[in-house]
């Protein structure tokens, strides 16, 4: 069904049918985990498609069934692309960021720095803030990206070895198990 907005509220969008109102919630007018109502402008008319309509004559639309699913354009993507995305959400053990409208992936914590160790990632990211991250793997089937953090730290893996062949280095006991230990060294 097609409407005019007659207001755009941080909540949804109030919508004329004809001489009939309608609401379109703030969750129905896009595919992106957090839609921005400031897209939307009064007198603009948009397509909606009827979701709720009860007996007190309350229509509840949805904009976001109007538009394509957004995981059919994640060809556009690739492994190992560098991208611009919004840290949409963040988690005990890492961030979801949407690098597209409805397009979103994980950040692990372990993946937010190259040198240092991160516990949480409140200490590297916040929300809304736009980052840079490299996409290591796409499952197109279950709708996943996994991504790392773009620093401007240097890759110690890149490092040359030969600096580091026989040599005494001073290094922080990561782990202790019954086969060795598991140490950092300064880079």
């Amino acid at each position: 069904i097609a409407g005019t907005i007659v207001s755009v509220q941080k909540f949804g969008v109030l919508m004329d049918l004809d001489g009939v109102e309608a609401f379109i919630p703030k969750s129905e007018l896009s595919w992106s985990r957090q839609p921005d109502t400031s897209r939307f402008t009064e007198g603009e008319r948009i397509n909606a498609k009827i979701l709720e309509f009860d007996e007190n004559g309350r229509i509840v639309l949805s904009h976001r069934q109007m538009l394509s699913e957004p995981w059919q354009k994640i060809d556009a993507f690739t492994q190992g692309q560098i991208v611009n995305g919004k840290v949409v959400n963040i988690i005990k053990n890492g961030a979801f960021v949407e690098i597209a409208e409805g397009i979103e992936g994980f950040l692990p914590v372990t993946r937010m720095s190259l040198v240092k160790k991160i516990n949480k990632p409140e200490d590297v990211l916040h929300p809304n803030e736009t980052v840079q991250v490299k996409i290591l793997e796409i499952r197109k089937s279950e709708k996943k990206i996994l991504f790392e953090l773009i620093t401007d730290e240097a890759d110690p893996w890149l490092a040359g070895s030969a600096s580091f062949a026989n040599e005494v280095h001073t290094a922080v006991i990561e782990s202790s198990r019954a086969n060795g230990l598991t140490l950092r060294l300064e880079n």
